[in-house]
Formats: C-alpha cells, sequence, structure tokens
C-alpha cells in the first residue's frame, strides 16, 4: 500500500472591521496591493467581491428574530447609506450584515512549505502584519478568533 503525505495548508481570512462599510469589490481589488507589499506567491490570496443573495436576507431575519439587531438600527443604516429599508431586500441585508458584523475580503492559503525558505509561520507574521497596516481583521475561520484586531 502506498501512503501519500498531503500537505497541510493554513487557512485564514482577512475582514473587514465592523462598522466599516467597504465597496462590494474591496477583497478583489486588494489582490495586486497583497502581492506588491507582500511578495509572498500570488496563489496566498485570493480576493472575494460580495454577491448579495436570499441567504443574506435569510440571515439578516435570523438576527432580528434573535434581537441581536434591532430594526431600528437596520432601517437607520438603510437610510445612512442610502439602501432600500426592506428587510428582503437582498442588497440591503447584505451590506448591513457587512457593515455590522464585518465583511470577509480574502481567503489567505499558507501551505506548509511554500518554498524551502519561507517557514509557514513567517509567512502567517507577514500577512498578519499586512492586515493589521491596512486595517484589517484576521481570523482564524476554524477556531472563529481575530488574530488581529488593534
Amino acid at each position: 500500500m502506498v501512503v501519500s503525505k498531503m500537505k497541510i495548508v493554513l487557512e485564514l481570512e482577512i475582514w473587514s472591521r465592523p462598522g466599516e462599510l467597504l465597496p462590494a469589490s474591496t477583497g478583489k481589488s486588494l489582490k495586486s496591493k497583497f502581492d506588491r507589499d507582500t511578495k509572498l506567491p500570488p496563489d496566498v490570496f485570493l480576493g472575494l467581491s460580495s454577491v448579495p443573495d436570499q441567504i443574506d436576507v435569510r440571515n439578516l431575519n435570523d438576527v432580528l428574530d434573535s434581537k441581536e439587531i434591532t430594526k431600528f438600527e437596520f432601517e437607520n443604516f438603510c437610510i445612512d447609506h442610502g439602501f432600500d429599508k426592506d428587510v428582503d431586500s437582498v442588497e440591503s441585508a447584505s451590506r448591513f450584515l457587512d457593515f455590522y458584523y464585518g465583511a470577509r475580503l480574502a481567503w489567505i492559503h499558507i501551505p506548509d512549505e511554500l518554498s524551502s525558505s519561507i517557514s509557514t509561520k513567517v509567512t502567517t507574521e507577514v500577512v498578519r502584519v499586512w492586515a493589521k497596516a491596512h486595517g484589517f481583521v484576521l481570523v482564524h475561520p476554524d477556531l472563529l478568533y481575530c488574530l488581529v484586531m488593534s
């Protein structure tokens, strides 16, 4: 029997800070800046774009039902930012949730061995410093904790 060694990949996410409303395409537009600033291999950073859909409406209604967020907060956000106040509006729900909780902007993939000269620990530190310098939050999605917040 042949046993192959699987590569270990550390998966992280870059998020906007709660209370910031960034353009939906921010994650995609950050890719070239990240690559230029960090000099890491181009497949480390995968920028994301926000694509609102019905799941955002369902998620908004769930947090409204749980009383975690009030309809008043949602409506004030919509008025302040020029969105439809209807809780069934896909765009309004998506943009409000991004504002309230922060938006996932990118996935970060750090293979165990990027190269013989760069360790996972060093690569993670480069990403952490970059995220902090640009005011983003670095999150470990499986453990649900922030690596950068201040």
